[in-house]
């Protein structure tokens, strides 16, 4: 588990990457905002993908996959006991349905997470690897696995 001093380290991040999956269209000023708040953070580009991968996209990601999706912004401090949830969990995934596929979501997470690294150095777009769970046989495990709203 993570310190007091690490979660209030990683919310910014965890806030800013969120936006990647509200149901609006980003604007660039959206996707500076984001990597000026990677940057800011210190986390080296591995840090950073792993907290896109296996923290923000399993606490927030199935918010695209849902028909009328959170389309302003994440409350604060839901988005903070989600995170912490899905950290505290042995076995994390998506909801088992969506309108959208994992794998679709996947696609999508890829495509927004360089609309940023545009505005990062270029080690944050090639450390860009989704881990080996969203794999084609790997996202047929996610859906043995929890997800509570």
């Amino acid at each position: 588990m993570l310190s007091n001093e690490e979660i209030d380290k990683r919310f910014p991040v965890w806030k800013a990457m969120s936006d990647l999956f509200l149901d609006t269209d980003l604007q660039e000023s959206d996707y500076k905002f984001i990597a000026n708040t990677v940057l800011k953070s210190g986390y080296s580009p591995r840090e950073i993908n792993s907290i896109l991968w296996q923290e923000v996209l399993l606490g927030v990601g199935d918010n695209l996959r849902c028909i009328a999706g959170e389309w302003a912004g994440f409350n604060p401090v839901w988005l903070k006991h989600r995170m912490l949830d899905v950290l505290a969990c042995e076995q994390k995934t998506l909801g088992a349905g969506g309108i959208l596929s994992a794998a679709t979501l996947v696609e999508i997470t890829q495509k927004e997470w360089l609309k940023v690294c545009r505005f990062l150095p270029k080690e944050h777009a090639e450390a860009m690897q989704p881990p080996p769970i969203y794999s084609e046989s790997g996202l047929k495990r996610l859906w043995k696995c929890w997800f509570s709203v």
